[in-house]
């Protein structure tokens, strides 16, 4: 999944981690110096990089808005 912000572009992937899987969400600065930034999805019961992905999707439509300055705001308020 992509999803476009204002300053950023989001996208949802996944990887091997430990024994299981992580969901990813990467997102970078639209601008042409733009630096990738990753938050982990991490849950004890992800087994497949499918399922991986999927919470990565669920996680990234949660996110409202990523700022000017990178800080992440998902839909219930919570601010990274």
């Amino acid at each position: 999944m992509v999803k476009d912000f204002c300053y950023y572009t989001a996208w949802t992937d996944a990887m091997q981690y430990e024994n299981g899987y992580a969901g990813i969400i990467g997102y970078q600065s639209k601008s042409p110096d733009g630096v990738a930034r990753m938050l982990w999805v991490l849950s004890p019961n992800l087994t497949s990089e499918a399922e991986a992905e999927r919470s990565a999707d669920n996680m990234l439509q949660q996110i409202l808005n990523i700022t000017k300055f990178g800080k992440v705001i998902y839909s219930d308020g919570i601010t990274l």
